[in-house]
């Protein structure tokens, strides 16, 4: 297999066991895909196109074949418009997201989509540490159709995210709890596991199951584990396991469920991932196990691209899946060969210490820099006693002015709307 193509957002190199910025961004311009049947016939091929701001920010992409098209608005470095149009064909539709800031954080989108004639509104509340404390769901300020309300314990490592929704009772409306969350994470905030518990109308739990993780030592998700709970036992249901090459990129996931017969997990579906660094041709394989033996497998609304290419292109893709889905046919291969602004870079685990995360120089004096794969970031800075001290959006890199502060150790995080993404610790000297 050749080596996996590491499409960097910054190119980054070790240094004092901290990263530093050597290139500009690494952006795609265009894709060819291609769709290949069982007997290796190509069934369809097509392409998108990306553009760019002077800034180096996503504009938009184009799907010409498809007439998708989407644009990307900004204001003072924060993503402020978000217009998606499809006219080709069923279903047609526009889909378009504001956001508003408040404070250097997401205060609330709006969501509209024409192919449900719908209107979608989103509000964040924080609490005074930053963390997200509650999120309305409804068409307007005015009109809420659900919540989620946030809590954490233990130093933040037990997150617990209640979701209500509104419920008939007798003649009225009443606000019940839908499901509770409870995350748990390590003491440098990896998560651990995710359980899940249900309630029906009463107030009574109907099912609660539990989803364990655990890591390569890079930090790379290794198995997702879910277990289902039974008369108070949990018992294994599913498993999702992640091959990765020596850029820390995954080759495999692989699908499988617990067999009773010989106490062990029967891996029986895989998708492959395959970038040649010759050609630029990214590969996706479906497969499934026929007794002892790998047999093709026809795609089947399978998440495709998770950390092997940007935000960007994974939603643009969606948008292309989603449209086809119903004329796929018997497809077991996509194809992409991808062109760039200019010459990928490859790096390996050792030369970016696993780290795509980055606040330097630690320690640091007048100006601390940050880069992160992420667009539509913040940066949040926390003194030991949990208090923020600044919060400064950005997208995937920025520098902030530390000379007033204090000496001393702070935390920071970078967080993704209301997902954190990446914490940990920076000195002051």
């Amino acid at each position: 297999m050749k080596r996996i193509l590491l499409i960097t957002i910054t190119m980054i190199t070790a240094f004092g066991g901290f990263a530093q910025v050597t290139r500009d961004i690494v952006q795609p311009k265009q894709f060819v895909g291609r769709r290949i049947n069982a007997s290796g016939e190509i069934t369809k091929e097509y392409e998108a196109h990306f553009s760019y701001t002077e800034e180096g920010k996503l504009h938009g992409f184009v799907f010409p074949e498809y007439q998708l098209t989407a644009w990307f608005y900004y204001t003072d470095d924060y993503l402020t418009y978000d217009a998606i149009q499809h006219n080709g064909g069923y279903p047609e539709f526009s889909e378009v997201l504001s956001y508003y800031y408040e404070e250097g954080r997401i205060e609330s989108i709006y969501h509209e989509w024409s192919a449900m004639n719908s209107n979608e509104y989103w509000h964040y509340i924080y609490d005074d540490y930053g963390r997200l404390n509650r999120k309305d769901y409804g068409d307007s300020p005015s009109s809420i159709y659900a919540y989620f309300e946030y809590a954490y314990e233990n130093e933040g490592k037990t997150r617990i995210e209640s979701y209500y929704t509104r419920i008939l009772q007798g003649s009225i409306f009443v606000w019940a709890v839908r499901n509770i969350k409870t995350y748990q994470y390590s003491d440098d905030y990896q998560l651990l596991s995710v359980r899940t518990d249900t309630y029906n109308d009463d107030g009574e739990v109907t099912q609660s199951k539990l989803l364990t993780y655990s890591y390569t030592p890079a930090g790379k998700t290794e198995e997702q584990i879910e277990q289902t709970l039974v008369e108070d036992e949990w018992v294994n249901t599913s498993i999702m396991r992640y091959v990765y090459d020596d850029f820390e990129r995954v080759t495999e996931q692989q699908n499988g469920t617990w067999s009773q017969d010989n106490g062990d997990w029967n891996i029986n579906k895989k998708v492959v991932f395959d970038m040649n660094d010759d050609d630029l041709t990214y590969t996706v394989s479906f497969y499934k196990k026929s007794g002892d033996e790998w047999t093709w497998d026809v795609f089947a609304n399978q998440t495709l691209f998770f950390e092997s290419v940007l935000k960007e292109q994974q939603r643009a893709l969606g948008y292309f899946v989603y449209e086809d889905m119903n004329g796929m046919g018997n497809i077991n291969q996509f194809v992409f060969n991808m062109e760039f602004t200019e010459t990928p870079v490859y790096l390996s685990t050792q030369e970016n210490n696993g780290k795509r995360f980055c606040v330097y120089p630690n320690p640091g004096n007048d100006i601390t820099h940050i880069t992160a794969p992420v667009e539509n970031a913040v940066v949040r800075f926390f003194d030991l006693q949990g208090r923020l001290i600044q919060a400064q959006p950005f997208d995937f890199t920025t520098s902030i002015s530390t000379g007033g502060w204090p000496s001393g150790v702070y935390y920071w995080e970078i967080w993704n709307g209301a997902q954190k993404e990446a914490s940990g610790k920076w000195v002051k000297d």
